[in-house]
């Protein structure tokens, strides 16, 4: 056989084996990449969901005290009340994890917030500013509450809130939602 010949059956041979070892060895790079990718955008999700939680649990415990001090009549009305402003994207965090039915019971607290805190900005603390302030809070109240909520206040000291003993006081649907909600943030 001519040594051409040869040279390039083995150039051609070594080529295509070249070829075969670079492709897989890319294809591996490759897919090792995109798993790692998938990781990390699992755990980012993760952080998200368990920020988002934390977010939605202080902000409604922290409405809730203050709803309890504007019952109980303590230092007059708040001064304001805070809540994420971007709500909804912290709800939207956890809707892989909620079902419909809680995410609308979220929404409507954070409503209910959103009317306390906008009293609280038109209020000119002047002229009774505690009788727009109450109502909107005691609609918060026996939303979470129910018929309990007086007594859960007159119960409840607002500077140590104890978290379980509110759960457990709430509706049942509100009760499970703070349960679960408290487990994400875990």
């Amino acid at each position: 056989m001519d040594s051409t010949l040869l040279a390039g059956i083995f150039g051609l041979v070594g080529s295509i084996i070249g070829g075969l070892c670079s492709y897989y060895g890319i294809k591996k790079a490759t897919d090792d990449n995109i798993r790692a990718q998938q990781v990390r955008i699992k755990q980012e999700k993760d952080l998200n969901k368990k920020a988002s939680a934390r977010i939605i649990y202080i902000d409604l415990f922290t409405a809730i005290r203050e709803i309890i001090r504007v019952r109980r009549g303590d230092r007059g009305a708040p001064h304001n009340i805070s809540a994420a402003r971007d709500f909804s994207v912290h709800i939207a965090n956890l809707s892989n994890h909620l079902s419909f039915e809680e995410m609308v019971l979220i929404n409507k607290l954070y409503g209910l917030v959103e009317k306390i805190r906008l009293d609280i900005i038109n209020s000119s603390f002047i002229s009774s500013p505690d009788e727009k302030i109450r109502f909107s809070s005691d609609l918060l109240g026996q939303e979470l509450f129910g018929d309990r909520f007086a007594e859960v206040a007159k119960r409840t000291d607002y500077r140590a809130i104890d978290r379980e003993f509110l759960i457990a006081s709430m509706k049942e649907d509100y009760g499970r939602l703070f349960n679960k909600i408290k487990d994400l943030a875990i």
